[in-house]
C-alpha cells in the first residue's frame, strides 16, 4: 500500500478531492523532511522505508494540528447545566512529534570532532 493511502486510510478517509491529496502529499514531505532533519540525512535522498511508519505518523500529527477541532475533552451535565471543553495546546502536538522523532534516534547519524 502506498504511503498516501496509508494515510488516508489512518485518516478514515475513503474518497478524497484533489486539493485535500494535495494538502495530505505536502503533510508527508513535512513529516519526511523532520525526519530527514532529525536523522541528518541529506534532504535529497529517498526516505527509507523503515521510517515510513513515523513519516505516516508525524503526518497523520501535522493533519490534526492543522485540520481538527483541537478538542481534548467534552463533558456535560443536566441537573444544573454545565458544559466543560478541553482543548489541545500546540505544546501537545510538539510533545507528539518529539516523541515520534525520539524513537528514532538510534537511526540518528552523529558527527565526531577532531581536534
Amino acid at each position: 500500500m502506498e504511503t498516501l493511502d496509508r494515510l488516508k486510510a489512518k485518516l478514515g478517509l475513503d474518497v478524497i478531492d484533489t486539493t485535500t491529496e494535495t494538502l495530505l502529499k505536502e503533510y508527508l514531505d513535512e513529516a519526511s523532511t523532520a525526519i530527514k532533519n532529525y536523522l541528518d540525512i541529506d534532504y535529497e535522498s529517498v526516505l527509507d522505508s523503515r521510517f515510513v511508519s513515523s513519516q505516516i505518523s508525524l503526518a497523520f500529527t501535522y493533519y490534526n494540528r492543522d485540520m481538527a477541532k483541537n478538542i481534548k475533552s467534552e463533558s456535560y451535565s443536566e441537573g444544573v447545566v454545565s458544559q466543560s471543553v478541553t482543548y489541545v495546546s500546540t505544546n501537545d502536538y510538539d510533545v507528539k512529534e518529539e516523541q515520534i522523532l525520539n524513537k528514532l534516534a538510534r537511526y540518528r547519524r552523529v558527527h565526531a570532532k577532531r581536534r
